[in-house]
């Protein structure tokens, strides 16, 4: 038997699909919260570009301010990989939604920036007036 095992990772999946939307960001909003990368794709927390990270590494006494900032951009880096993976490209729609992910490889940020692929998602998929939220409502309903 081998040391090492392959564990898998559930996902949880978005279509790409505006009424599937409002429970699948609330999900993930949620799974975000336990895994402490919230902050980061609400833009609440700052994430460190990746050049201020390669700097704090390098560094032969970090400070705590150092230790902060590795585990701050490995938090963000993480929260980035689990939006991407959750997005199904196999739909016509789950392609658009991953494609609005995908593109937010910044020069800040080359590996991805959880931050600014939020912010396109909820633009994109959040209801901007009442009779959105109404008609959600009822769904709900």
């Amino acid at each position: 038997m081998s040391k090492f095992e392959e564990k898998s990772t559930r996902i949880i999946e978005f279509l790409g699909k505006k009424e599937d939307w409002p429970i699948w960001s609330r999900k993930f909003l949620a799974r975000a919260e336990d895994r402490d990368y919230r902050d980061f794709l609400e833009g609440i927390e700052r994430i460190p570009s990746k050049s201020e990270y390669v700097v704090a590494l390098q560094k032969l006494s970090p400070t705590p301010f150092d230790d902060k900032l590795i585990w701050c951009y490995k938090k963000a880096a993480k929260a980035f990989n689990e939006l991407i993976l959750a997005i199904n490209g196999s739909t016509e729609a789950g392609k658009v939604a991953f494609e609005l992910v995908s593109g937010c490889e910044t020069q800040r940020n080359p590996s991805g920036d959880a931050s600014l692929a939020c912010t396109r998602l909820f633009k994109k998929y959040q209801p901007k007036n009442a009779p959105s939220y109404i008609k959600l409502r009822k769904k709900f309903q």
